[in-house]
């Protein structure tokens, strides 16, 4: 038992990230993104404060990071249209 609680936690993170990149790739694939720039922008701040409520395991924690980045790139990108 003692051994399976930490794969749950971390198949618990993967999952809720890989749910946060599908709706990344939703802004990121969007044909409308400087019409809706504001929308999205605000969708990605909403995502940005529901993942710093995930408990990622430590050896984890550069996804996170990874997907951090991920976002600020997108955002940057935002911005400039």
């Amino acid at each position: 038992m003692f051994k399976g609680i930490p794969i749950i936690i971390e198949m618990r993170a993967r999952l809720a990230l890989r749910g946060f990149y599908r709706r990344i790739q939703r802004i990121e694939n969007s044909t409308d993104q400087q019409a809706n720039r504001d929308v999205y922008l605000a969708e990605l701040d909403a995502i940005e404060d529901a993942t710093r409520e995930i408990h990622i395991p430590q050896m984890h924690i550069a996804h996170y990071f990874e997907f951090r980045q991920y976002i600020h790139d997108l955002r940057s990108r935002l911005e400039e249209l």
